[in-house]
């Protein structure tokens, strides 16, 4: 690696094509040790959720190590819990029905 990740914290505005902010976000990453931790998370104006929170190594090379992404709200017609574990080479993804409750991991 050339140049290692730092500490970042972005504000963020998601638009339309039309340019409407559609939502609004904060990127936020933490350097710990060869360990980086960066989470994205969008709060739409109906409600909606956006959250992602990766782990990676950076010693040598770019490791994912874990993400954690979940979608829910009125602007994902299928709600989404999906995390992977590289490590134990685990994905869980949890999709329910239109409906039913999306419950955290």
């Amino acid at each position: 690696m050339r140049h290692l990740e730092g500490t970042v914290h972005g504000f963020l505005a998601l638009r339309s094509k039309e340019g409407r902010v559609v939502a609004v976000g904060d990127l936020l990453q933490v350097v710990r040790g060869d360990r980086v931790t960066a989470r994205l998370l969008f709060r739409f104006k109906d409600g909606s959720v956006d959250d992602e929170t990766t782990v990676f190594s950076q010693r040598g090379n770019f490791q994912l190590i874990s993400n954690h992404h979940i979608q829910k709200g009125p602007s994902f017609p299928q709600p989404m819990d999906l995390l992977i574990d590289v490590l134990s080479g685990q994905v869980t993804v949890k999709s329910p029905q239109p409906g039913a409750r999306l419950s955290r991991l």
